[in-house]
């Protein structure tokens, strides 16, 4: 009789013969009742067992997990015990230990579940180490004897199946990821690559136990929509980076990051500009460094340029420029221009291309250059007469447009200052402004008339004397910074002293070499004079008038280019009819030897004679 077993045994009466077929009939009737019986018994209280219905246990923990149990045998014998792990498929499932070294148990199950309890003692106490996730689930007890106990203890008669457990912070978060656009793409590595407008749904999925909360993460920024599901509906390049997913629960937290990238077509086109020189530095004092679709980019008449052009891509673009006059420049994005002229003026184009699409972008150069005259010569500058006034235009193309103002006889005269007899009214059309000045006054007398353009680079000047006799221009101009304009004015002045200094001595010294020489005896006769011989030192003094009445010289017309100089004032000639005194005029008069043999008289005082001479 097993130590936790229970016996019983069948007692025979003696019959008589002719009652012994009806007494062995009610015999084993007996028999068969009695082993119910015990059967009964058997079950309902000669098999227990006692375990934990619940054992939690943290991965890569260790836990034990004690275990006794009863069972009926009416043989003595040797008892083995076997703790299975419930299997859908296989019953009674996966074998993960046991008494019997005969059997062989599962190969993740080795060297980590023990039975160190004594079946023969009813103990199936259990201990798991390293516990992995996989050994959560409900265990099945069985108890097997060398001659005939089998026996599982099962949920279905009521016994408890204990459930292992394996709690743990999250671990192995992964993320899946799916495309949908033309061509359908899936995935659970990254980086996903996406074209701007498709729908990209991310999901994420943690081992956990209890199961962790799931949020999801942008480079540095939460986003608000939480759960194992993140749904980009149509892609952008603003959406491309780092995405995480991140699982949490009361024991810890774990997280996994997927890289997002988008293709989309060029956009967002700049121009970077470098000055390679420059003529005025100022002139580009706070210029922005870069130049956006539709801006103008402004550089002075011999600067040399460095243009950039740079395009948001992906994948990268390339570029190409086209020139104003439509040239097509080499496939690059540099684009260099050197010594900058009027000519270069125009839209130069930047056309960029990848695989998804293409776009351009354009910006306007203008290149700045002081005032300067019409190509056409009748633009230029006119100026006529009309009744009582005079009417007078010029033109002038710079860039920037040119401010006009005129003088009239030194007095400035600008569109701003106008009066009642001083008109000015100016018309722009680009780069060339026309003005025009309406001047009403006194038309007998010449005027100084001057019409300026000026702007940041320079001025030029053009000078129209207007003449009751006719009109004429001349034109002067001059182009730089002020300091600039003032040393040349300085230099232009003392050169034009330098040049009158050195006609004035050209004129005189000519006019000795092409005065005649006279002798002595041609200029005074002594013989008829009555006077003393003077000699060469002798000063002899006249009032000679004139015979006749003199006139004022006019003079040709001035020519283009020459200044209007006043007239000098012509003294009043005496009137000869009128009785007043005479007035006496006197006149020196030097007398030189003709030859050069005779030496003249060396007188010891120096002696002044004067002569009156008057006219009959």
């Amino acid at each position: 009789m097993p130590k936790y077993g229970r016996g019983w045994q069948a007692v025979f009466l003696p019959l008589k013969k002719k009652n012994l077929v009806s007494h062995m009939v009610t015999q084993i009737i007996l028999i068969l009742a009695f082993f119910c019986k015990g059967m009964l018994s058997q079950q309902g209280l000669s098999f227990t067992l006692e375990v934990s219905r619940y054992v939690p246990v943290h991965r890569n923990g260790c836990v034990h997990i004690p275990c006794q149990f009863t069972y009926y045998s009416s043989w003595r014998e040797t008892i083995s015990a076997y703790w299975f792990k419930s299997h859908a498929v296989r019953v009674p499932g996966l074998l993960v230990a046991t008494t019997n070294g005969r059997m062989m148990v599962e190969e993740s199950a080795k060297n980590r579940f023990h039975f160190i309890g004594d079946p023969n003692q009813g103990n199936c106490s259990l201990i798991i180490m390293n516990a992995e996730a996989e050994d959560e689930g409900r265990y099945l007890l069985r108890i097997e004897g060398d001659v005939d106990v089998k026996y599982s203890y099962v949920a279905s008669k009521g016994y408890t199946q204990p459930y292992i457990s394996v709690i743990d912070q999250p671990w192995d978060v992964q993320i899946t990821w799916t495309i949908n656009s033309i061509s359908h793409q899936e995935g659970t590595t990254g980086p996903i690559v996406a074209q701007e407008g498709d729908a990209v749904t991310l999901v994420c999925d943690a081992n956990s136990n209890p199961d962790p909360n799931l949020n999801w993460i942008k480079g540095n920024h939460d986003i608000p929509m939480q759960g194992k599901e993140y749904v980009i509906s149509q892609i952008k390049p603003e959406d491309a980076g780092e995405y995480q997913c991140q699982a949490k629960n009361q024991l810890g937290s774990a997280s996994q990051t997927i890289l997002v990238t988008v293709r989309y077509s060029p956009r967002n086109v700049t121009f970077s500009i470098t000055r390679i020189s420059r003529r005025d530095p100022t002139f580009s004092q706070g210029f922005p460094p870069e130049v956006a679709h539709g801006n103008k980019l402004m550089a002075q008449e011999g600067e040399s340029l460095r243009i950039l052009c740079q395009v948001d891509s992906n994948p990268p673009s390339s570029t190409h420029w086209i020139k104003p006059d439509g040239k097509t420049l080499k496939q690059a994005n540099l684009l260099e221009l050197t010594e900058l002229t009027a000519e270069d003026e125009g839209a130069y184009v930047c056309r960029a291309n990848n695989i998804i699409d293409s776009t351009q972008e354009t910006f306007q150069l203008y290149v700045a250059y002081a005032p300067k005259l019409n190509e056409d010569p009748q633009r230029n500058a006119t100026c006529w007469q009309q009744d009582n006034s005079f009417l007078c235009n010029c033109s002038f193309m710079a860039q920037p447009p040119p401010q006009v103002q005129w003088q009239v006889d030194g007095e400035i005269i600008t569109e701003k200052k106008s009066k009642k007899n001083q008109k000015v009214t100016s018309l722009v059309q680009k780069n060339e402004v026309t003005s025009t000045l309406n001047w009403t006054g006194n038309l007998e007398v010449d005027h100084d008339i001057i019409c300026i353009g000026h702007n940041f680079f320079g001025t030029y000047r053009m000078q129209l004397p207007f003449s009751a006799l006719g009109a004429s221009i001349t034109t002067e101009s001059y182009t730089g910074s002020p300091a600039t304009v003032l040393i040349s004015g300085l230099c232009g002045a003392l050169l034009g002293v330098g040049f009158f200094m050195l006609g004035m001595f050209l004129l005189k010294f000519c006019k000795r070499k092409l005065s005649p020489k006279a002798s002595c005896e041609e200029i005074v006769d002594p013989t008829n004079s009555g006077y003393p011989k003077a000699n060469n030192n002798s000063l002899i003094y006249s009032n000679i008038l004139p015979v006749g009445q003199r006139t004022p010289h006019v003079g040709q017309p001035k020519i283009p280019r020459q200044k209007n100089v006043k007239q000098e004032q012509i003294p009043k000639i005496p009137d000869l009819t009128t009785d007043k005194a005479d007035e006496v005029h006197y006149a020196a008069l030097e007398f030189k030897f003709k030859n050069s043999n005779i030496s003249p008289p060396i007188a010891e005082e120096e002696t002044v004679e004067y002569s009156a001479i008057r006219q009959k």
